[in-house]
């Protein structure tokens, strides 16, 4: 508090309220410690805080410059503060204090009027579940489902979630926004083949058979719909190995894969490792090691000690190593997410 009675002319009213409320833990104590009065004056400052100054009770009395019933932003008529003015010079109080119980109540609702509008803030400082409710409504979740406090990761992409269409560049926008801003491309229309159901499927000498001009030699067809690739990179060591299956990032991914895709698709994830990046496998030591995703035996150049950084340009697919990791379905093993 020391520090706030010093530099009180530095903050906006509205910065102070926040700080206080936030060193004083809470509403209650804040109402319990915080006086407020009007700066009694008729000179005209550019400032909203007067000054901050602490009681026999070590509670905080902040002298406001607007909003006052008495002052240069009161409402009512000049001789009014020119009275009060008139009553401190004999050395009394008592007019200013009715005024400042009114003080009292009218800054508080100003602050909590100034915040209603603010859900951000009502969310984060002040712990409102009926805002934080309305906004994971935008996510298509809600507080009391499973999963609810990683649903809050995705606030920040709420703007792609509302649109009704779910196109290729705000996937990758959801998705550079999991990875820190790894390089992202997203193609959609992946050529892939499905097996054919035996219904479908014709057999000669059956009546149940398709009609000839509907028969397909075989037990697959190809198509290009229902499969997404997603290629990141190049990336450091440290996000290539958070990118992994069961780690961190990738549970992210697969988390906001299931809430943003209208409809199930298949995921075809591959990351590119910077050459510079790899470290060959080596017993004992953490690191790389997973069979088939992370193992190599020799490194072609020296480990570079950066962190990851991915500068426009500064990497071609030539120099990384492409890593293709297992598919799956966008709608499958959510909840082990």
């Amino acid at each position: 508090m020391n520090l706030l009675t010093e530099h009180a002319t530095h903050y906006e009213f509205f910065q102070l309220m926040r700080v206080l409320r936030r060193r004083l833990g809470g509403d209650a104590n804040f109402a319990e410690n915080v006086r407020f009065c009007a700066n009694l004056g008729l000179s005209f400052t550019g400032r909203d805080i007067e000054s901050i100054e602490m009681d026999a009770d070590y509670r905080a009395r902040v002298s406001v410059n607007f909003f006052g019933l008495y002052g240069t932003a009161s409402p009512l008529p000049t001789f009014y503060t020119e009275d009060l003015l008139g009553e401190a010079r004999r050395g009394h109080a008592a007019m200013r204090g009715v005024f400042d119980v009114l003080h009292n109540v009218l800054y508080p609702l100003l602050y909590r009027a100034w915040c209603k509008s603010r859900v951000w803030l009502t969310v984060a400082e002040h712990g409102d579940r009926h805002a934080l409710d309305m906004l994971l409504a935008l996510v298509g979740s809600a507080l009391g489902r499973p999963h609810a406090l990683r649903d809050q990761e995705l606030l920040c992409y709420a703007g792609l979630f509302v649109n009704r269409t779910r196109s290729a560049a705000a996937l990758a926008m959801l998705v550079r926004g999991v990875t820190a801003g790894a390089p992202v491309e997203v193609t959609t229309c992946v050529r892939n083949r499905v097996s054919l159901p035996a219904a479908h499927v014709c057999h000669l000498g059956r009546d149940a058979s398709p009609r000839l001009g509907d028969a397909v030699l075989g037990t697959s067809i190809e198509r290009r719909c229902g499969v997404i690739g997603v290629c990141i990179g190049p990336v450091g060591a440290h996000t290539f190995d958070a990118l992994l299956p069961g780690a961190t990032l990738w549970i992210k991914l697969r988390h906001a894969f299931a809430h943003f895709l209208r409809e199930p698709a298949r995921i075809q994830l591959t990351l590119l490792l910077r050459t510079d990046a790899v470290v060959p496998v080596r017993l004992g030591v953490p690191g790389f090691g997973r069979l088939g995703q992370s193992t190599w035996l020799a490194a072609h150049s020296k480990p570079s000690d950066q962190p990851d950084r991915w500068p426009p340009g500064a990497m071609t697919v030539t120099q990384a190593y492409r890593v293709s990791l297992p598919s799956w379905r966008s709608d499958e093993h959510l909840e082990s997410c």
